[in-house]
């Protein structure tokens, strides 16, 4: 397969007879970089062959974003000629048909505008039929502008805001948008399972002391029944002092025990 190199301005390629998939002619000499520095990287050093257009324009049909046919302004302004437009990613397909195999051409969108333009006026040869215009201007100022029309003013619309989403920057935009969401939901999360351990922690400690608690209140109750058992002793001033004291205990632990437990359901 021959291996071919993008210049800094060679935003389209065309396919060339018997020789594969070929860049546009080229007017500069070096020129300019462009004046986004993502678009710069994206068109120089790109290393592409027959195997690679062919795999890709197979992915643009089947998986574009957006296609379907468009006119396209000849090279020359002259004539339109109708051609099947295919969009995957920042990268816009183009070929004779639906059915055609191989592309015809191939526009690389990185650091273009795409606009509606205005309707020129018909000459007298031209279809009087509405057409809607828009136009696709590559970063580099010897790069013709892409020209396209449609019949349906939705379909222009749509074609526009395609192309205009069609940006690897856009793309690593969106990309570190989500991840620093994403971050941020990791560290809610992490956040939650902390709290969520401490309440668990705080659950076990209120069981365990209300386990502590039954206990001394069965203690007290045997004790109350060994008392009740024996109604012959007659309670002692110390026995009466020691019940009032119990009382008051039991009185404490229990409104304890409800505060630490509403406490608790309440965290």
């Amino acid at each position: 397969m021959r291996g071919c190199v993008w210049c800094a301005c060679a935003c389209e390629w065309r396919w060339a007879h018997r020789s594969g998939l070929l860049p546009a002619k080229c007017d500069c000499s070096g020129g300019a970089e462009p004046a986004d520095p993502l678009a710069a990287n994206m068109q120089k050093g790109m290393r592409l062959n027959d195997g690679h257009i062919t795999y890709l324009a197979v992915l643009a049909k089947k998986d574009a974003a957006r296609r379907g046919f468009l006119s396209k302004k000849s090279s020359d302004n002259t004539k339109w000629h109708s051609k099947w437009f295919a969009l995957l990613q920042n990268m816009l397909f183009y070929f004779e048909s639906d059915s055609s195999s191989r592309p015809s051409g191939l526009y690389l969108l990185e650091g273009c505008v795409c606009d509606r333009a205005p309707s020129p006026k018909p000459s007298a040869k031209e279809c009087l039929e509405k057409q809607y215009y828009f136009t696709v201007t590559f970063n580099h100022d010897n790069q013709k502008a892409l020209e396209l029309r449609t019949e349906d003013v939705k379909d222009c619309d749509e074609w526009v805001a395609a192309i205009t989403q069609a940006s690897y920057r856009n793309l690593a935009t969106e990309h570190e948008t989500l991840m620093q969401k994403y971050l941020h939901l990791i560290q809610i999360v992490e956040t939650e399972k902390t709290v969520a351990k401490q309440l668990r922690q705080q659950i076990e400690d209120g069981e365990i002391e209300i386990e502590r608690l039954k206990s001394e209140i069965g203690g007290l109750l045997k004790d109350n029944e060994k008392i009740q058992s024996n109604p012959e002793v007659p309670p002692s001033d110390d026995d009466t002092e020691i019940k009032k004291i119990k009382k008051v205990q039991s009185f404490l632990r229990g409104w304890i025990c409800r505060r630490k437990w509403k406490t608790i359901i309440q965290d």
